[in-house]
């Protein structure tokens, strides 16, 4: 009988840049949420790749790290 399996993270771009930045500005997803007025849940989700920010929640998660939408890769 062999163990759980293990999860497979889901990322995106995208969904790495703001994990990257989160963690070079040393957030915890609660400060984020705290800070950006955005659910925890919602931003992992951003994280994973598993769902898309609109652009003006991006815009509050990004403005907590010290960034514009604009360093975002075309």
């Amino acid at each position: 009988m062999s163990g759980p399996r293990p999860i497979k993270k889901r990322t995106t771009r995208l969904g790495q840049i703001l994990t990257d930045l989160r963690v070079e500005a040393r957030k915890t997803l609660s400060d984020v949420e705290s800070e950006a007025r955005v659910s925890a849940t919602l931003i992992s989700g951003y994280e994973l790749g598993t769902i898309s920010p609109r652009l003006e929640t991006l815009t509050r998660v990004l403005d907590v790290y010290g960034y514009e939408v604009e360093i975002l890769p075309k």
